[in-house]
């Protein structure tokens, strides 16, 4: 039932993020992260997984957005461009799902590099259409290039969680 839970809370920051901007999306961040150390935390380690994580999500939307690959309303293309703070609070939110609604995912690195590939695109896409992220060039094209970063990205939070050992024994690997 936690499962499902974790997944149904993440889903509700996900449109606050994307809907309610840098404020709302830390406010909605505070309190989703204070639920999942109440409900779902097991580990400490689960911090540096989430930490690193939103370091990722800082040079990876980052770069897209740099890149030109992704805009933001009213944002200059520049070396470096950092993401929104709301951008940055879903990377949060991701790994917050690696040891819990995505633990069914242990061992199985073939189905994450599949999950990958096809779940973020949709995420990324219909963000952009509630946000102000825009998708410049071929929604194709772009779609592509997020489906590749995450197809490395679950498999690597999924081994990431193994190493740290942060999936409940219960959970079988096969």
């Amino acid at each position: 039932m936690k499962v499902f839970l974790n997944a149904g809370l993440f889903q509700i920051l996900w449109f606050v993020c994307v809907l309610g901007g840098n404020t709302a999306a830390l406010t909605a961040s505070f309190g989703y992260f204070l639920l999942h150390r109440w409900l779902f935390l097991r580990q400490a380690q689960e911090w540096g997984l989430i930490i690193i994580f939103v370091l990722s999500g800082i040079l990876i939307d980052g770069g897209l957005l740099s890149l030109g690959i992704l805009q933001q309303e009213g944002a200059e293309l520049d070396v470096l461009v950092f993401p929104p703070l709301w951008l940055l609070c879903l990377w949060a939110g991701v790994a917050s799902l690696f040891s819990h609604s995505l633990s069914w995912l242990r061992g199985k690195y073939f189905w994450a590099a599949i999950m990958g590939f096809v779940g973020p695109v949709w995420s990324y896409l219909l963000g952009a259409q509630m946000s102000e992220i825009n998708v410049s060039g071929s929604v194709w094209q772009t779609g592509l290039i997020i489906a590749c970063i995450w197809m490395l990205l679950i498999p690597a939070g999924i081994f990431a969680c193994e190493k740290l050992a942060l999936f409940d024994n219960k959970v079988s690997i096969k």
